[in-house]
């Protein structure tokens, strides 16, 4: 049970598809719908196991209502069926990375019992955040894991820190908790399959010029350097079931295809 474990989230770019750094920010950031396959069922687990949320998420920077800039958050948790928690916004005159920093410290010493797992993406602080986080002398020994969409390759992105897993879709951020022993098998299994269905979805769920650019499973502006994607797996732990490993293999297979058909630079 993870009774005495707290998973600190951002949103956008790490469970929901927002494009923050790319082109399509301003059609994709306020569609609340775009959760990315297989994140609301990994983290229902970890909430079923007990795991409380708190989702510290940077304000959209697109021009939009303010008050629909705040409710998206909470759309995106509500309407997608991700676990309820605290959903904390900075405003927008305020820097991301301060902000970030300074709630997720207030949330540590206000639960100064509970171990924190922090998952964000490689496009807003969130690398360099949870790194200031972990090396903090009062609060930093509350950290316990980090986990980093690999979504962005270059421009204004960041790359992981080496003590950060690395994570393409939820299938690897599944494999990982697993072999750390937050996620039963039968939940990881559960997403493998989710996001391999997904990785083979041809669209229909939104438009068509929707649907021809992205399924939710893959980032969309992440290079996916065949390389790193190598890296990434060889990391999974290596007690995984034989029927999941093999899904997992045929998830691998698929990113790879596409890092060779298709560069997603930005």
């Amino acid at each position: 049970m993870l009774t005495n474990t707290m998973i600190v989230s951002d949103i956008d770019d790490t469970i929901k598809w927002s494009h923050i750094l790319g082109p399509g920010i301003v059609r994709d950031a306020p569609d609340y719908r775009l959760a990315f396959k297989g994140m609301p069922e990994l983290y229902t687990s970890l909430a079923n196991a007990g795991a409380k949320f708190a989702y510290v998420t940077g304000a959209l920077d697109i021009t939009i209502d303010n008050r629909e800039r705040d409710l998206i958050p909470q759309k995106v948790v509500a309407t997608n069926h991700f676990p309820g928690g605290t959903i904390h916004l900075h405003k927008v005159s305020e820097s991301t990375e301060v902000f970030k920093i300074t709630t997720i410290t207030k949330i540590m010493k206000e639960n100064p019992l509970f171990d924190f797992i922090l998952i964000g993406d490689n496009g807003q602080k969130d690398v360099d955040v949870y790194d200031k986080l972990r090396k903090d002398n009062e609060v930093g020994r509350q950290v316990k894991e980090v986990f980093i969409h690999k979504i962005y390759d270059g421009g204004k992105s960041t790359a992981p820190k080496p003590d950060q897993h690395r994570f393409i879709t939820a299938a690897e951020l599944a494999a990982t908790l697993y072999g750390l022993n937050y996620l039963s098998e039968a939940d990881l299994q559960n997403v493998v399959k989710i996001v391999y269905a997904g990785m083979n979805d041809t669209g229909g769920e939104f438009p068509l010029d929707v649907a021809s650019d992205r399924n939710l499973t893959l980032p969309l502006a992440a290079e996916l350097v065949s390389a790193e994607v190598d890296a990434i797996y060889s990391s999974i732990p290596k007690t995984i079931g034989s029927p999941t490993q093999t899904v997992l293999n045929g998830i691998h297979n698929l990113i790879l295809k596409q890092a060779a058909e298709r560069p997603r630079r930005f």
